[in-house]
């Protein structure tokens, strides 16, 4: 198994640390005044996202744009939620971040293991990525590899995240919601 987390512009790092400052200050993170140390941040996720359109016409993983870093924000060793840094931010941006709370990092926590699991199977060499198409509501872990690509969705794509989902499959099981959206969503006509 081979699994490439490929990091940051440095910058980034420094933003998610102040962007951890910042939602301490806002009662976000809890503050842990007498053990600071212990809130971490996990190595960062690249997140990529798609449109409705390429999705549908089978064109998404090679349209897929790099757009946030997601970081994984450990509390005593356990994921206590999420910080993403825009990919364009620049370095005195300290505004330039989203945060999510524990069940969306628990959920991503629970993809990287499952990922991990298949991987352990497999020689190939994979990016770890994430995946979003925010069209359909589809988060997934994507492995990248230049000849074929596994996605383990989270929770929230209402999808089981335990099993891989080639392009081809996930496409198929995600057809329906991506066709009633198409049909409601002016943009994409």
């Amino acid at each position: 198994m081979a699994l490439t987390l490929h990091p940051p512009p440095s910058h980034i790092q420094k933003l998610a640390k102040a962007a951890i400052a910042d939602m301490q200050n806002r009662g976000f993170v809890p503050r842990n005044y007498a053990r600071e140390a212990e809130i971490d941040l996990a190595r960062p996720y690249p997140v990529y996202m798609s449109a409705l359109s390429s999705f549908r016409d089978g064109s998404f993983i090679q349209k897929a744009t790099l757009v946030r870093w997601a970081f994984i924000i450990l509390e005593d060793n356990q994921p206590a939620g999420t910080v993403e840094i825009a990919g364009d931010a620049v370095p005195e941006a300290i505004d330039a971040y989203t945060a999510k709370k524990a069940g969306h990092a628990n959920a991503l926590v629970r993809c990287i293991a499952a990922a991990e699991a298949f991987c352990s199977k497999d020689r190939s060499r994979y990016d770890v990525r994430i995946l979003r198409i925010p069209a359909i509501y589809f988060t997934a872990i994507w492995l990248h590899h230049p000849r074929h690509d596994h996605f383990f969705p989270t929770e929230s794509s209402r999808l089981p995240g335990s099993v891989p989902y080639s392009p081809e499959r996930l496409r198929q099981a995600l057809d329906q919601r991506a066709r009633l959206r198409a049909a409601t969503d002016d943009s994409e006509k």
